[in-house]
């Protein structure tokens, strides 16, 4: 369940002119994902502690942070699921891949409507840019408590204070109900 959303405006948590932006959502998983998700990630990591960004059993999805003095290209990113072993950030290019690892803050965070669509995710996942249409209800952003399906990679990195800690780097989003209009 969708609980906070900026996948269509680059944003930062705090007002200021250098202030670091990225695009996000924030999602609470069904029961028991976030054990199953820490098992696999610390399994796939070797670890047996890894940080990351969650709060009130909310996961947060994002893209690269941006600071306002960074100048990078925007461009949308077909949709793409990675197989393969785990793979480091810096060695692998999106050209060698199909798919970036990371977007960056100013990429297109592709935003699907699979709310009226019937579609086999095995099947299509790597053509839903054909197969579902954008979402476009609420200027193209999840509503909170909408439920939705979030395509993503996980980073490893050492924190400020040096601790093993995982990211979730965002690659779209599929909205696949909403909660009723009070």
């Amino acid at each position: 369940m969708a609980v906070q959303s900026s996948v269509t405006e680059v944003s930062s948590v705090v007002k200021s002119e250098k202030a670091v932006k990225h695009k996000f959502i924030t999602a609470i998983p069904h029961g028991q994902e976030i054990e199953r998700l820490a098992g696999v990630i610390g399994m796939v990591f070797h670890k047996s502690e890894l940080k990351t960004q969650i709060r009130a059993d909310a996961i947060t999805f994002g893209t690269k942070s941006q600071s306002p003095q960074s100048t990078q290209s925007s461009q949308a990113v077909q949709p793409r699921f990675l197989t393969g072993g785990s793979r480091s950030f810096a060695s692998t290019s999106a050209a060698s891949s199909g798919a970036a690892d990371a977007l960056n803050a100013d990429d297109e965070v592709p935003v699907y409507d699979g709310r009226t669509t019937n579609f086999d995710l095995d099947a299509d996942i790597d053509d839903l840019d054909n197969v579902l249409p954008r979402y476009d209800d609420n200027n193209g952003e999840p509503p909170n408590g909408a439920c939705v399906l979030i395509a993503y990679t996980v980073s490893q990195f050492l924190d400020k204070v040096k601790a093993d800690a995982v990211g979730f780097n965002l690659q779209w989003v599929v909205v696949v109900g909403e909660p009723e209009a009070d």
